[in-house]
């Protein structure tokens, strides 16, 4: 009998590398969908243009204020306050990961979601020189697909 070793080490560092590419790319692209929503009226910031992000889907964010902010109503009508040229980059990323148990194993469907990780973000709106330590904090979920099944 041949003895297998695995190195699970470099599989879960793959993973953790392609989810932090992943964090990194989205929060490019809201950073972007911010500067450019800043003093708009709401009927003007169309969300479609991040639809690709974990920040899209039942978004979340908490203001400088510490008021929570649900969904797009609410936070387009505040991204319409912030002054138009106002800067946005994005800080401190907590990444929360949990792994989902297959509801059917025997029947696992190419749709089958396995891993779902909660981000959120601290932004910096109008620069680090701007922040006083309470940046609006935005949040929302990743899926991860179940890619391939084996099979005996």
């Amino acid at each position: 009998m041949k003895d297998h070793h695995y190195d699970f080490g470099k599989l879960i560092e793959k993973i953790r590398n392609k989810l932090d590419n992943k964090v990194d790319q989205d929060n490019r692209k809201i950073c972007a969908f911010f500067r450019d929503s800043f003093g708009k009226s709401a009927n003007e910031i169309d969300p479609e243009e991040i639809k690709e992000t974990y920040f899209y889907k039942n978004p979340v964010l908490a203001t400088e204020e510490g008021e929570r902010l649900e969904g797009w109503d609410e936070i387009k009508a505040y991204l319409g306050t912030k002054e138009p040229g106002t800067g946005c980059d994005d800080g401190e990323v907590e990444i929360e990961i949990d792994y989902l148990d297959a509801a059917d194993p025997d029947s696992i469907s190419k749709n089958d979601i396995d891993l779902n990780a909660h981000v959120k973000t601290a932004f910096i709106f109008g620069g680090t020189g701007a922040s006083a330590g309470s940046d609006p904090d935005g949040e929302g979920d990743l899926k991860h697909r179940r890619t391939c099944v084996w099979e005996p």
